[in-house]
């Protein structure tokens, strides 16, 4: 029981840090203004993680702490305690508890005379109360961790047999100029590039096996080698930024602290500014960012014309919406 009511109170202290935190990089990106997202980004991404630690921090040290540190009143109910000791005493000495009746007396005869028994009574109210407060703030921390975690799973093994369905790019020049943009942005060379009919938009996926999935009609839709460079070189960058594990990451935190309904606006904005990111890095790496816009342009021309058809956008970025063009 007290290590539940240890939890409840770190969790009342994460809800603070997390509420500070988050306003903090709300206010900064205000300022900031759109054209430094690299500074937004980093407030993002310690808005998200910084409560986390800085709440584990704060109870392992304390002296150290910033902010407050909720703890159940039991300083209450031991001073209570010591107080009225007169209670639990006979007369002519210590009450027997053996003597239940001698016991029950004496304490109905001192609740009408000592105004001091009620604090006690009351202290050991407010102290049930906290604990069943704490209880039922737990269990539902339980709860939405496990659904995080459940549709984390979920969506991982849709990605998985997405992969496993999807084939390797069968264009060649398209995997030659993959392998060059993936030797500019030092990513791993096992990173992998798939084609796939299920998706209508180009994405990055994985951790542990990062690889990169086409929408078949990029190979067929007129796409010039300017265009899909600079796809290729976006999606890349979605790597370079390790983008896939900081969204299973913010999915987790928005599901597991679902009482902090700032932290799915850190990661609505957080997720808004890596595509911005991801742009600039690619524009970086080609030194020419037209090829870049003419397949933005293109891509958005067929979400128009068709609707944003794909099933695994939302799963790929684990339930974060639709694509932004």
């Amino acid at each position: 029981m007290n290590s539940i009511i240890v939890s409840g109170g770190w969790l009342a202290t994460f809800w603070i840090h997390s509420t500070i935190l988050a306003t903090v990089a709300l206010l900064f990106a205000w300022v900031v203004g759109v054209s430094r997202c690299e500074l937004r980004d980093i407030a993002w991404k310690m808005a998200l993680l910084g409560a986390l630690v800085s709440s584990v921090a704060q109870y392992i040290w304390p002296e150290t702490a910033w902010g407050i540190v909720l703890s159940p009143p039991t300083s209450f109910m031991t001073t209570s305690l010591s107080t009225n000791s007169d209670l639990l005493l006979d007369a002519q000495g210590p009450l027997s508890f053996s003597n239940t009746s001698l016991f029950d007396a004496q304490i109905a005869s001192e609740t009408s005379e000592s105004p001091q028994f009620f604090s006690y009574a009351n202290g050991r109210v407010a102290t049930t109360t906290f604990r069943v407060m704490n209880v039922g703030l737990v269990g539902c921390f339980v709860v939405g961790l496990l659904i995080g975690l459940v549709r984390a799973a979920s969506a991982m093994m849709e990605i998985h047999k997405l992969v496993r369905r999807a084939k390797p790019c069968p264009n060649k020049a398209v995997c030659r100029v993959f392998r060059r943009l993936n030797v500019q942005l030092g990513l791993p060379r096992w990173t992998s590039l798939y084609v796939s009919q299920e998706v209508t938009l180009p994405f990055a996926t994985g951790v542990f096996r990062p690889c990169v999935i086409l929408p078949a009609m990029t190979l067929v839709e007129r796409l010039d080698a300017k265009q899909i460079e600079g796809m290729l070189a976006h999606e890349l960058a979605h790597h370079r930024r390790c983008d896939p594990l900081w969204a299973l990451l913010a999915h987790l935190s928005v599901h597991a602290f679902w009482f902090q309904p700032l932290l799915r606006l850190v990661r609505r904005n957080m997720r808004r500014d890596a595509e911005h990111l991801a742009d600039a890095i690619a524009y970086r790496t080609l030194g020419d960012g037209l090829g870049l816009a003419r397949c933005l342009a293109a891509l958005a021309e067929w979400i128009h014309t068709q609707g944003d058809g794909q099933p695994h956008v939302a799963t790929v970025y684990l339930f974060a919406g639709h694509s932004a063009l």
